[in-house]
């Protein structure tokens, strides 16, 4: 569109469909060159991380507001529920993407001819399908580490310090991204600067429990703000090698990806929690009710 718009507005000015209109209607309809396709690209992908940086604000914002807000519930029951929240929402936006989550399984005609082929020939069926979706599985797994321990971790921390623990994570991204071969080796002295950014990380995590928190739950914060961060950095690559080496589409990883998380989360919910009891501190509590909705909401875009 931007790139067409100065034909069109050339257009418009000439009399609407002119001549000259219409030539340079005709030229604003040729393919672009390699340079306009490469500005296009670039215009495209400056504005997908604006708007992503934006939403990701916004989810740390409500995050903090949560956590503040929380009455009636324990630590790990609003992070679970904040963290299913943002499985959910991913799932239904990617669905709404035209994801499908059997759309790439091989030989799929459906949940009936499935079953089928499950019962004449288990052992191929069923080998064929764990194959598929253990990649998904294992990233949920991270994803779920990740996420959980993270919002766990701001009710002994400070929120500032999630934040700065979660942006430094450069220097296990680039090993880990190296060390998998899903980009270049990387020079000295870019070990270095990303070592720089953890070591400030490090000092500016110097006393950063909340008021009243004792030290061993502000030591407990920190680990499993590093833990997130380590489990995030795996759950990246392994996303990007499915994307660029099997030629999976963004929309189904991430439909996939958090159908599974939305699974543990429910396995790890109806196993450790007293789920009558969320549900009823929820009805009492509209407002964090409205919270987790909107978190999900922001973290899908």
């Amino acid at each position: 569109i931007l790139a067409q718009a100065p034909s069109m507005a050339a257009t418009q000015g000439d009399g609407g469909w002119g001549r000259c209109g219409a030539k340079r209607l005709r030229a604003s309809r040729r393919p672009l060159n390699g340079r306009g396709e490469a500005s296009r690209k670039y215009g495209r992908c400056v504005m997908l991380a604006t708007l992503s940086c934006v939403c990701m604000a916004i989810v740390e914002l409500l995050l903090e507001a949560a956590t503040k807000d929380v009455r009636g519930f324990t630590a790990s029951q609003a992070a679970l529920l904040l963290s299913t929240a943002e499985f959910a929402g991913c799932c239904i936006v990617a669905w709404l993407c035209g994801a499908r989550l059997m759309a790439d399984f091989p030989g799929w005609r459906g949940a009936r001819a499935w079953l089928s082929d499950l019962r004449s020939d288990f052992d191929t069926t069923a080998h064929t399908f764990a194959v598929y979706w253990l990649p998904y599985l294992g990233v949920a797994c991270m994803l779920v580490t990740g996420t959980g321990a993270a919002n766990l971790a701001v009710h002994w921390v400070q929120y500032p310090v999630k934040m700065v623990v979660k942006s430094s994570k450069l220097l296990p991204t680039m090993a880990i991204s190296a060390l998998v071969g899903n980009s270049a080796g990387y020079r000295g002295r870019d070990y270095f600067a990303a070592l720089l950014i953890c070591v400030g990380t490090v000092v500016f995590s110097y006393r950063s429990g909340r008021a009243g928190v004792p030290t061993a739950f502000v030591g407990a914060g920190i680990c499993l703000l590093v833990l997130a961060v380590i489990a995030e950095v795996v759950a990246m690559n392994t996303q990007q090698r499915l994307m660029q080496r099997n030629g999976v589409a963004a929309t189904s990883v991430i439909l996939r990806q958090n159908f599974c998380c939305l699974l543990v989360t429910a396995v790890f919910t109806f196993a450790c929690a007293d789920v009558a009891a969320i549900g009823s501190e929820l009805r009492q509590q509209p407002r964090f009710l409205g919270y987790v909705v909107a978190v999900g909401i922001a973290i899908a875009m």
